[in-house]
C-alpha cells in the first residue's frame, strides 16, 4: 500500500533508514524529480541542478501499511513532519501518477518534458537554456515541437530540448 509522507528537507536519508528499521524490511520510495541545466555565460559551462516536483513529499510503499498499528509507528519515524491520512481511498490515483512518472523518465531517473501537458494560449516560462526565465505563449502544439510567441515573435522550438513551467 502506498502512503505519502511529508519529510524534513535535510533528513530524507534519516527517514528512509529509520522507516526501514521500524518496518524490519525495506520499503520502496519514489520521489519524482527533474534536472535543470542552466547556462553560465561567465564560466562558459552548464550548471546542473535537481528539482523535486513534489517539494518535501515522497511516496512510500510497503505491504504492512494497511495495518493501523504500523501506521501509528509512522508518527515516530525520524525525519517525518507528517503523513497524509487519506491515502487508503486514493490508492488508484497514486498508482496511476507513479506509473505516469515512471513512463516519462529518462535513463537517469529524471522526468522528461513529455510528462507535462501543453495547452494553447497558456503562458509558460523557460526553466533552462538560452531563454531561461523568459515568458512565452503557446500558439500550437505539434508532436515534438511547440509553436510559441516569444517577445512578439513567432518561433518553433523542440519540446525535448527545454523545460518549462506554467505561470
Amino acid at each position: 500500500m502506498w502512503i505519502v509522507i511529508k519529510y524534513k528537507t535535510n533528513n530524507l536519508d534519516l527517514l528512509k533508514s529509520d522507516l526501514n528499521k521500524k518496518l524490519k524490511s525495506s520499503a520502496d520510495f519514489y520521489l519524482p524529480k527533474i534536472q535543470m541545466i542552466k547556462n553560465s555565460f561567465r564560466k562558459k559551462k552548464n550548471i546542473k541542478s535537481e528539482f523535486k516536483i513534489l517539494g518535501d513529499y515522497i511516496f512510500c510503499y510497503h505491504q504492512s501499511f494497511s495495518d493501523k498499528k504500523i501506521l501509528n509507528l509512522m508518527n515516530y519515524v525520524k525525519g517525518t513532519k507528517c503523513f497524509l491520512k487519506d491515502y487508503f481511498s486514493c490508492q488508484k490515483e497514486i498508482k496511476e501518477f507513479i506509473l505516469k512518472c515512471k513512463q516519462n523518465e529518462d535513463e537517469k531517473g529524471y522526468l522528461k518534458q513529455s510528462f507535462f501537458k501543453f495547452q494553447i494560449n497558456k503562458r509558460m516560462k523557460f526553466l533552462n537554456g538560452p531563454f531561461a526565465n523568459m515568458i512565452f505563449n503557446i500558439i500550437e502544439v505539434q508532436k515534438n515541437k511547440l509553436k510559441i510567441l516569444l517577445d512578439g515573435k513567432n518561433t518553433v522550438i523542440n519540446k525535448k530540448n527545454y523545460l518549462f513551467s506554467s505561470i
